[in-house]
């Protein structure tokens, strides 16, 4: 008997939720030591990467990312595409913020 749409599509969001639970847990688990003991000054390092900056939204989303980084002691590094569908430049981004770690 077939399965129904609302019961495979429950099936499908548990399951990819499962996947996700054990890779983040994977994640969390390392072999090794740190290098050193994170205190209450260290700054977190993000990257926001965003479609482009010529578009006014994008524009106002790194504005409040910028602004809440200071409030949080964030380490906020940007990247845009150079113009609207430039994925090039958005992978290399991604591939320089998953350098820096």
């Amino acid at each position: 008997m077939p399965l129904s749409l609302t019961r495979r599509g429950t099936l499908i969001a548990a399951a990819s939720l499962a996947a996700v639970a054990a890779l983040s847990l994977s994640a969390c688990s390392s072999g090794g030591t740190s290098g050193s003991p994170a205190g209450a000054n260290d700054k977190v390092g993000v990257t926001l990467i965003v479609k482009t900056t010529t578009n006014p939204y994008f524009v106002s989303m790194e504005d409040a990312a910028k602004a809440d980084a200071a409030k949080a002691n964030v380490s906020l590094t940007l990247a845009a595409g150079k113009k609207d569908g430039d994925t090039d430049s958005q992978i290399q981004a991604i591939e320089n913020a998953i350098s820096r770690g």
